[in-house]
């Protein structure tokens, strides 16, 4: 019964945590930073800013402020 209780667990955790709610969190700039640089070297692209980029200013305002998906930081992304 134990295991069973145990599986059911797993398995309730796992949908949690695949959920929108979860995949659509806050980072604030050094996180955006990391993760795009992640997201973007995990897939053979590069990231496509300048330090100084307003687009990148943009990218922290929203990630920051509210939430952002992945796939909306992905958008930063590119390949050469």
């Amino acid at each position: 019964m134990d295991t069973r209780r145990t599986a059911i667990t797993i398995v309730c955790l796992v949908l949690l945590l695949s959920s929108p709610s979860f995949a659509a969190g806050k980072l604030c700039r050094q996180r955006v930073f990391g993760m795009l640089n992640s997201m973007c070297s995990d897939s053979g692209e590069t990231p496509c800013y300048e330090k100084t980029d307003e687009k990148l200013e943009g990218l922290y305002k929203t990630c920051c402020e509210g939430a952002c998906s992945f796939s909306y930081v992905k958008t930063f992304c590119c390949s050469e």
